[in-house]
């Protein structure tokens, strides 16, 4: 078995810059998930503090060949990031990967659904008991999704969840029942 150092490179937020990261992986196979999720999470947090990865998830093994890729998904300060990974060179011990996060952000069901309860719930006579956004909202001005709100005396209510402005940090949305 033959272990090699990983180096990552860094390419978001616009910008590109380069990083040594130690870790190994058998050369002649993959970088396993949980190595991944590691060196993902420590690179977000050592190159850009104001995100704070809250989970990493690397569904796929990455293979030790040059152009190989796998995408993991980052949750960071409650918004959902792709992270796109892709193996440029291996040289002996040492693979280099090219490390993106492309915008925008989204906004996850369940942290949707949370704002939606708690921003709208003042406008329900009776109040919410649950709230089930279809899917996650992209952080693009103008982007909308409609939740559905079951209210505590049994009846049913649209929310619309607009977006009113968003960058890579954050996502801000309007709200209306």
């Amino acid at each position: 078995m033959r272990l090699t150092t990983i180096a990552f490179v860094l390419i978001a937020f616009g910008t590109a810059s380069a990083c040594s990261v130690s870790g190994s992986v058998n050369v002649d196979k993959s970088v396993s998930t949980k190595t991944l999720e590691k060196q993902v999470a420590a690179q977000v947090t050592a190159k850009e503090p104001r995100l704070k990865p809250q989970n990493v998830a690397c569904p796929k093994k990455l293979k030790a060949k040059v152009g190989a890729t796998t995408s993991c998904a980052l949750l960071a300060n409650g918004l959902q990031y792709n992270v796109d990974l892709k193996v440029t060179k291996v040289k002996g011990l040492h693979v280099d990967f090219l490390f993106n996060i492309p915008p925008p952000p989204v906004v996850p069901p369940v942290t949707l659904e949370g704002q939606v309860k708690k921003s709208l719930d003042s406008q329900i006579p009776s109040g919410i008991d649950t709230v089930k956004c279809p899917e996650g909202l992209k952080g693009v001005k103008g982007e909308k999704t409609v939740c559905d709100l079951v209210a505590n005396d049994g009846s049913k209510h649209p929310a619309t969840v607009t977006v009113t402005d968003a960058n890579f940090f954050g996502v801000d949305f309007h709200m209306e029942a």
